[in-house]
């Protein structure tokens, strides 16, 4: 009897420490344990040395004392929102051990080289205004995250991508790109890649490089077909081509033996296509225009 009770509180344990982390923020996640998250940049200057998480979303700022920001020499997060500005200072180069960045309705583009992080982990930019993905992110070893969301020009994505070995997640939305370059399948360790009104019209044929793929999505996009080869993207568990242009998928796709959920909705597949699909992919959870 012991042995169930105690079986059945590890096992309640690991639960609320799942959904603990779940519900946790990227910005909660990153940078120390438990630090504490200063939200003034004037306190947080009175303070320097023991600043390493700091949040100022909604707020204008200082720029006398955003220039001062170097001084905060262990900041590991910086969390900007809505603050109005549309450049950095240059001080904001120096700050070396810099985790997480990301950046929200602000019109910026980080004119530093990424040489200067080489610890960031995590990079997010909303309403911004980057104009490219520059040579120098190969700097950024550690880079896990990548998000852009309605950039305010095309983006260029530079090869050099490939090499961010720990990069397992990108997500681009609201933001032409030139092309769906190859590179963005180049990368072994990529897990999560999301493509969200992209002005994709095609997937490279090289996608199945992207051997550890687990979620693909790409909607809202004039996207007309599929590689065949995207059966060997054999870990794949989430695939979605919502609003697209697609008629048909190849019928390979009843090789991805873990898919679990398959989003059509908004596509030109017909009803009977729809059958077929479920009949390829027993026990896939598929959403479509059809009951």
């Amino acid at each position: 009897m012991k042995k169930r009770i105690s079986k059945f509180y590890v096992f309640l344990g690991l639960l609320l420490i799942q959904n603990y982390c779940y519900s946790q923020q990227p910005f909660d996640i990153y940078g120390p344990f438990n630090a504490e998250v200063f939200k003034d940049l004037k306190t947080a200057l009175k303070q320097s040395n023991q600043v390493y998480k700091l949040d100022l979303s909604y707020q204008t700022i200082d720029p006398k004392l955003f220039n001062k920001i170097n001084q905060l020499k262990n900041l590991m997060n910086l969390q900007l929102n809505s603050n109005g500005i549309s450049q950095l200072p240059e001080s904001f180069c120096e700050l070396h051990n810099l985790v997480y960045f990301s950046s929200l309705n602000n019109l910026l583009n980080i004119k530093c080289s990424f040489i200067n992080f080489p610890n960031l982990q995590y990079l997010e930019m909303g309403n911004a205004k980057m104009d490219s993905i520059p040579y120098s992110i190969i700097a950024c070893q550690y880079l896990k995250t990548f998000k852009i969301y309605n950039n305010e020009d095309t983006l260029k994505i530079h090869k050099n991508i490939k090499y961010l070995k720990k990069l397992s997640e990108i997500v681009i939305e609201n933001t032409p790109l030139d092309s769906c370059p190859k590179v963005l399948f180049r990368n072994s360790n990529l897990k999560t890649l999301v493509l969200n009104k992209t002005n994709t019209y095609a997937l490279p044929d090289n996608l199945y490089t992207a051997e550890n793929l687990e979620t693909l999505v790409v909607e809202n996009n004039p996207l007309e077909t599929i590689p065949w080869n995207i059966y060997r993207l054999r870990k794949l568990r989430v695939l979605s081509f919502r609003n697209t242009k697609i008629s048909k998928l190849p019928d390979s796709i009843s090789e991805l033996r873990n898919l679990e959920y398959l989003d059509i909705r908004g596509t030109l597949i017909s009803a009977e296509q729809v059958e077929i699909l479920k009949a390829l992919l027993w026990g896939v959870e598929i959403k479509s225009d059809y009951k």
